[in-house]
């Protein structure tokens, strides 16, 4: 029969007190399974306070391990104060060159987490591992060879990539390969790099389905098959790789090599966006707009558009300068339709914001005082670069 106890109980504390006396030998397997039975899933506030003292203790007389795991703890509760305490404890465990300790404190000083950044600090560290034959080590000193640039620094940076590839390193793999069909740094070889991709893949890595997919739509190292660049997208993308997620969404909104269908195009977006694809967001924003593969929503269409905003997509601010302007799913704005229009016609690629910002200017609007001088010579541009609405416009200014 099976002992019920509830989680406070004499049962579970004296399986606490086992792991805790455990942890205390030092043991890596021991203080893992103290780390994540009491400290990252544990819910009793007094063992995760305990565990957390038994760990620091370690920690403090040398042992990597501990170090190591209170890094992780720290940076798995966010914000730059816990960044600057995990950086801290990684560093520490780097003191005694232990590889995962390295490879973190590399990352954290290369990307300014919890600290400057500081890419001489990365690279030393990254180094260290790559020299103890660790393969992340040897990828991130290929980074940091590449970012350098110079003909020397990208054959360093393809020697690195090469040797954690054959260390059986996924990303490196892929990132090989790509080398390789780009001839940088290296001989530019198509087979080599597809055969690179598929080994890659059958490793893990779902982007290098994606690589495979354009090895085969471009016939780049390989016969060119439009079906089977169709498979590796649909494998990439249901591998996780959210670029293959959006461009299947692409793929089915325009209908190229398949059927149009606008349902699965919605589908594929709303994938690409739970893995905060800035593109995807914009496109599904534009599903919600046009009723395609789901209900017209103003509303949605512009949350949608104002979350690929946020992250950077600016041409998006001549859809969502629309709605303000029309108050469709937003109270109607003039003012922050005119700013949004300017945003979107800074990027260059969207002429027909430029277009509204001529039109606001030349005819006026609510709170935004008219400008014909302006306005006008903003359309005439675009009508000389042979913007199609521009040219309507004017000719009915002369009518």
């Amino acid at each position: 029969m099976v002992r019920e106890t509830n989680r406070d109980g004499n049962s579970n504390r004296e399986e606490f007190a086992r792991a805790i006396e455990l942890a205390k030998t030092g043991s890596f397997s021991a203080l893992d399974d103290l780390f994540e039975r009491y400290i990252e899933n544990g819910s009793n506030f007094g063992f995760r306070r305990d565990a957390l003292r038994v760990v620091y203790e370690l920690s403090q007389s040398g042992n990597v391990r501990a170090a190591f795991l209170l890094g992780i703890f720290h940076s798995s509760n966010g914000g730059p104060a816990r960044d600057a305490t995990a950086l801290r404890f990684f560093e520490l465990a780097a003191a005694s060159d232990y590889i995962p300790g390295l490879i973190n404190a590399a990352r954290y000083h290369y990307y300014g987490w919890g600290t400057k950044v500081d890419k001489a600090k990365a690279r030393a560290y990254f180094q260290k591992a790559a020299e103890a034959g660790d393969s992340n080590g040897m990828l991130g000193l290929a980074m940091c060879f590449a970012e350098d640039g110079g003909k020397l620094n990208r054959v360093e940076a393809v020697k690195w990539t090469r040797k954690a590839a054959e260390l059986g390193n996924a990303r490196a793999m892929n990132e090989y390969g790509v080398f390789l069909i780009e001839g940088d740094g290296v001989a530019k070889d198509a087979g080599a790099a597809v055969e690179w991709f598929r080994k890659a893949y059958a490793a893990g890595d779902a982007k290098s389905g994606y690589d495979l997919c354009g090895c085969y739509l471009e016939g780049d190292g390989v016969e060119q098959d439009v079906r089977k660049a169709m498979e590796w997208l649909l494998k990439s993308a249901e591998g996780g790789y959210v670029e293959a997620m959006h461009q299947m969404g692409v793929m089915f909104a325009e209908g190229e090599f398949v059927e149009q269908d606008y349902r699965r195009a919605f589908e594929w977006y709303r994938k690409a966006v739970e893995e905060d694809h800035p593109q995807a967001a914009r496109n599904l924003g534009l599903c919600y707009e046009l009723g395609q593969g789901t209900k017209p929503s103003p509303e949605a269409a512009a949350y949608w558009y104002q979350k690929a905003l946020d992250a950077g997509v600016e041409k998006v601010g001549t859809n969502l300068g629309t709605l303000y302007e029309e108050g469709s799913g937003v109270p109607r704005d003039f003012k922050k339709a005119l700013d949004l229009f300017h945003r979107a016609a800074k990027t260059g690629e969207s002429p027909y914001a430029l277009f509204k910002i001529g039109e606001f200017y030349f005819e006026g609007r609510p709170g935004i005082p008219r400008n014909k001088r302006l306005g006008l010579s903003l359309l005439e541009r675009l009508a000389s670069e042979g913007y199609v609405r521009a040219i309507e416009y004017l000719k009915k200014l002369k009518r």
